[in-house]
C-alpha cells in the first residue's frame, strides 16, 4: 500500500461475540476457580444478557466467598425476586444500599418489593376478616345446635347421621367412665392430667387400662386403675375419708380439722384403751405378742386371722422386739429391740439395726403413707434430750427434725397424706404438748395456742 492509499482505507479490528468473551472468561475460572475478578466479570456480563440462572450460579459463590460489592448484592437480590423470594432479596437489597444509595438496581427492586407486601397485607386483611366473620357465624351455629339438638353441626349434619358416626367411632376406639364420689366437689386425675369436676360425671376414654386419683383439700388421696372396654360403660364410686385431728383437753374430745379452723365436740375421751394387735395392711396377718407382756419370756409372732401358720419373729433376737408396725406396701415390719430401732420381712428374715450407729436409744418407730420414710425419738445419753429423727427404710439418710428445740420430743405420727408429723414434746415441768409440722421439721404449730384451747392429747383422723 503506497502512501497515497492510506486515507482511503481503515483499519477493521476483529469483533470479538459475546459469547466468546464469557467461553473464555469461564476458561480462566476453571484455572483459576478462585480468581474474584473473573466472576465478577463473568457474572455481571451474564447478568447483562438475562441470563440469570446461569448468572446467579457465580453470584452466589461470590456471596459465600464474602464478596459484598453494591453491585453483586444487588444483582443476586434482583435474581432472587424473580424467583420469588422477596423476603430474602429484600435483605441484599438493603445490604447494597447501605454500601451505595444510589443502586439503581436495589432501588426498583426495593420499590417492586413494597408493591408486593402492600399486596400481601391486603390479601392477608381479607383472609383474617372473613375468617373471623366466618368463625364467628360458625361458633353461633354450633352454640344454637349444641343448646337445640346437642349436635354441634346440626346445621350441615343431620342429628341422626351425627349420633351414628359418634356411636360407631366411640364404640370401636373407647368406652365411658362414671365417676360418682362423696363429696360431690373433687380433683380428678386421669393418668395425670388434672380436671375438677362435680360428680357424678361422665368421661369418654380410650380403651385400655387408666389410672383415677381423686383429691380433695383435707381429705384422704385416692387412686385406682381402671380397665375401659370399647363401647361399655365403667362406674367407679369412691367415698373420701376427711382427715382430722382427734384432740383431748382431758375432759372433752374434739375433732379439728387438718388447717386448724374448724373444730367439733364429739364427746367425751374413752380411757384405757390398749390395742396390742398390729394387723398388716391387706389384712391377711396379724402380729401378736406369745408370753406375759413386758417380760423376758414374751415373744413377737405373726400369724393368718384364723390362728393358723403362727410363726414367731423373735429368733436370733437378744431380746424382745416391740412396738412392731408394717410397712405401708405390708413387705417390711419396723420395731424396736434393745434400745434400737430394726426392720425385717415379715416372716422374721432379714433382720437390719437402723440405728445401731447412733449414741443413745431410738424408739417410736412410724413409717410416712407412701413407705419412703421413718420418723422415730432418739434419746441422745450425752444431752439427755429426746429428738425426732427421719430417715429411709435402709437407715440412710438420717436428719433431725427438732434440733433446735432443748426439750423431749415423743411419740411422731404421719398425716394420711403424709405431709405432717404430730408429736409432742414434754417440758422440764412435766407437762406434754402436741404439736405439728411439716415433714422436712418446718412450720411447728402449738396446737393448743393456734386453737387457743388446753389440747393435752391428738391422733389423727381417719
Amino acid at each position: 500500500m503506497n502512501e497515497g492509499d492510506k486515507g482511503r482505507w481503515k483499519i477493521i479490528k476483529p469483533v470479538v461475540s459475546t459469547d466468546e468473551i464469557v467461553n473464555s472468561l469461564k476458561k480462566k475460572i476453571e484455572e483459576e476457580p478462585q480468581n474474584i475478578n473473573y466472576l465478577k466479570q463473568l457474572a455481571t456480563l451474564l447478568y447483562k444478557q438475562k441470563r440469570y440462572e446461569e448468572s446467579f450460579t457465580y453470584l452466589e459463590k461470590l456471596i459465600t466467598s464474602g464478596v459484598r460489592d453494591s453491585d453483586i448484592l444487588s444483582q443476586y437480590g434482583n435474581i432472587l425476586l424473580e424467583r420469588g423470594n422477596h423476603r430474602e432479596a429484600k435483605t441484599y437489597f438493603k445490604e447494597a444500599l447501605d454500601k451505595n444509595p444510589n443502586d439503581a438496581i436495589s432501588q426498583e427492586g426495593m420499590l417492586e418489593i413494597a408493591k408486593i407486601e402492600e399486596r400481601i397485607g391486603k390479601a392477608r386483611r381479607k383472609i383474617i376478616k372473613y375468617a373471623a366473620i366466618t368463625s364467628s357465624v360458625v361458633i353461633v351455629l354450633m352454640i344454637i345446635s349444641i343448646v337445640f339438638t346437642k349436635n354441634p353441626f346440626s346445621f350441615i349434619l343431620p342429628n341422626k347421621l351425627y349420633q351414628g358416626i359418634v356411636a360407631y367411632y366411640v364404640g370401636k376406639t373407647s368406652g365411658t367412665l362414671k365417676i360418682e364420689t362423696e363429696p360431690a366437689s373433687v380433683n380428678i386425675s386421669i393418668d395425670g392430667q388434672n380436671k375438677s369436676f362435680t360428680t357424678p360425671a361422665e368421661v369418654i376414654l380410650k380403651k385400655g387400662e387408666h389410672t383415677i386419683s381423686i383429691s380433695k383439700d383435707d381429705y384422704k388421696d385416692y387412686s385406682t386403675a381402671v380397665d375401659i372396654e370399647a363401647g361399655k360403660t365403667k362406674t367407679v364410686s369412691i367415698s373420701l375419708q376427711k382427715q382430722y385431728l382427734l384432740v383431748s383437753t382431758g375432759s372433752s374430745l374434739y375433732q379439728v380439722s387438718v388447717d386448724l379452723k374448724e373444730k367439733n365436740h364429739i364427746g367425751s375421751p374413752v380411757k384405757d384403751i390398749i390395742t396390742p394387735i398390729e394387723v398388716s395392711p391387706d389384712g391377711k396377718k396379724i402380729l401378736f405378742y406369745l408370753g406375759p407382756p413386758n417380760s423376758e419370756d414374751c415373744s413377737l409372732w405373726i400369724m393368718n386371722p384364723d390362728g393358723s401358720q403362727k410363726k414367731s419373729l423373735s429368733e436370733g433376737m437378744n431380746g424382745v422386739p416391740y412396738s412392731p408396725s408394717f410397712s405401708p406396701d405390708g413387705k417390711k415390719i419396723v420395731f424396736v429391740c434393745n434400745n434400737q430401732i430394726w426392720i425385717m420381712n415379715p416372716d422374721g428374715s432379714q433382720k437390719k439395726s437402723l440405728t445401731g450407729e447412733m449414741v443413745g436409744f431410738a424408739y417410736y418407730p412410724c413409717f410416712s403413707p407412701d413407705g419412703k420414710k421413718i420418723v422415730f425419738v432418739s434419746l441422745s445419753t450425752e444431752t439427755k434430750i429426746a429428738s425426732l429423727w427421719i430417715m429411709n427404710p435402709d437407715g440412710s439418710q438420717k436428719e433431725n427434725l427438732t434440733e433446735e428445740i432443748s426439750v423431749g420430743a415423743y411419740l411422731p405420727s404421719f398425716s394420711p397424706d403424709g405431709k405432717k408429723i404430730l408429736f409432742y414434746l414434754r417440758y422440764n415441768s412435766g407437762i406434754v404438748f402436741p404439736w405439728i409440722m411439716n415433714t422436712d421439721g418446718t412450720a411447728k404449730i402449738k396446737l393448743g395456742e393456734a386453737l387457743k384451747m388446753d389440747i393435752i392429747d391428738a391422733i389423727w383422723y381417719p
